[in-house]
């Protein structure tokens, strides 16, 4: 059974050793299709800063009120700080793994890289990294990091916020706006979009395979899925 994202939103996050904050959005990777990151906004803890929280931390997929995560929170005070208003770049993704010493996902043949799912490979055990301080990285350092990283520093993460209400777009004219998403909790990829057509037509919501999302526009707020109007229109119910 797939979950919606917007279940997510609100929830209370649950460190080792108690409480960091909401959860205020989610972070998908456009490029897999997989929900990447949880963005939590702490509140007053930490003068209303907002961090990531990767789904590797996650024990599970919330089925209650709670997202518990296997960090604490000195872990997430100290960790790489965000910029609201700008991309995460592949660069930032980088650093934050480093520091919570967790494979990149993005560096093998699988949707979390060297397995399936977003939890260590069986037989690597991956222990929560120190403190973050730039400052403490020489010349030398950042210029490799920077190195490695030039190449693939387009950014392929979107906010789900965001893109609540695009306009869906099919091979012939539009069907509606994006609603929700839904994952996979086991894997957390997004598998279906869930499409409010009650401008278009009369029924409501439909459910369209992410995998047929063609193109996403982000000037202008539009999404391009490869189906005709007339099959987007028998998913309903």
């Amino acid at each position: 059974m797939f979950c919606r994202v917007s279940d997510l939103k609100g929830r209370t996050v649950r460190a080792r050793d108690g409480d960091v904050g909401s959860v205020e959005d989610v972070y998908f990777d456009d490029e897999h299709l997989a929900v990447r990151y949880l963005v939590v906004k702490t509140g007053t803890w930490l003068r209303q800063r907002r961090v990531l929280v990767s789904p590797r931390a996650v024990h599970a997929w919330p089925t209650e009120g709670v997202v518990e995560v296997d960090v604490t929170r000195e872990q997430v005070e100290h960790s790489p700080p965000i910029e609201s208003d700008e991309p995460v770049s592949r660069r930032y993704e980088k650093a934050y793994a480093d520091y919570y010493r967790q494979p990149y996902y993005w560096n093998g043949p699988n949707l979390w890289g060297i397995g399936a799912y977003p939890a260590p490979w069986p037989g690597e055990a991956f222990e929560y990294g120190g403190r973050w301080d730039a400052a403490e990285r020489s010349a030398a350092e950042d210029e490799a990091l920077q190195a490695e990283v030039r190449e693939a520093e387009e950014c392929h993460l979107r906010s789900a916020n965001e893109v609540m209400g695009y306009h869906v777009v099919a091979r012939d004219g539009e069907v509606g706006e994006i609603d929700d998403l839904l994952v996979d909790p086991k894997d957390w990829s997004v598998r279906e979009l869930v499409v409010d057509t009650r401008l278009w037509w009369p029924g409501g919501h439909v459910s369209v395979p992410a995998d047929a999302l063609e193109s996403i526009d982000w000037s202008s707020s539009r999404a391009g899925i490869k189906l005709d109007r007339a099959t987007v229109r028998g998913r309903g119910t």
